[in-house]
């Protein structure tokens, strides 16, 4: 298809890759990008939130801020993407799930780097999401950041259950009993 001219323009690039993205296949979409690359066309603003978009969904957050790094090699900025990807329906669960998976991995700065990137764009967190960013924190013996997500409840305004403190509270016992004091008390 290369040899026939068929991948001739950077629209018909972009189409496989919104597709691609579409269909959760990031492997494609990064292929189609990097020939396109080769090819000497720049990718659009919208190709570029196709591929972070793709990758968020898919959990692969270093690709996810590797594909924000090359678009702003492009100059591109960050807050143009991410307000693209947020036009999407699947961009909340995107947004969660790199703050997840930054968590889950034991980086508690990454995950409040997407939060606050998912805070410029309009995502607003949910209960669920900031007590496991909560347990996340003190799983990693960081409770600082515990503290953080604890406090993002009430500057965001976000109603909880009892049975929610008694969670984060039991796994703060559980890690560092001495700490169950203060403001979780």
């Amino acid at each position: 298809a290369h040899s026939m001219g068929i991948f001739q323009s950077v629209e018909v690039y972009e189409a496989l890759i919104s597709r691609a993205s579409k269909q959760a296949d990031l492997q494609l979409a990064e292929k189609m990008a990097d020939h396109a690359g080769e090819a000497g066309f720049t990718l659009s603003v919208m190709a570029y939130a196709d591929l972070v978009s793709c990758a968020a969904r898919k959990g692969e957050r270093a690709k996810s801020e590797v594909w924000l790094r090359r678009a702003a090699d492009r100059g591109i900025d960050a807050d143009t993407i991410t307000n693209k990807v947020i036009s999407d329906d699947s961009a909340v669960k995107a947004f969660y799930n790199l703050i997840t998976k930054a968590a889950e991995a034991g980086d508690m700065k990454a995950a409040s780097r997407w939060y606050e990137q998912a805070l410029v764009v309009g995502v607003r967190p949910s209960a669920d999401l900031l007590v496991s960013l909560m347990c996340r924190g003190i799983q990693a013996n960081y409770t600082a950041a515990a503290e953080y997500w604890f406090d993002e409840l009430f500057r965001n305004g976000i109603g909880f259950e009892a049975d929610t403190l008694n969670v984060v509270i039991s796994e703060l016992a559980a890690r560092e009993p001495a700490k169950v004091v203060g403001p979780w008390l």
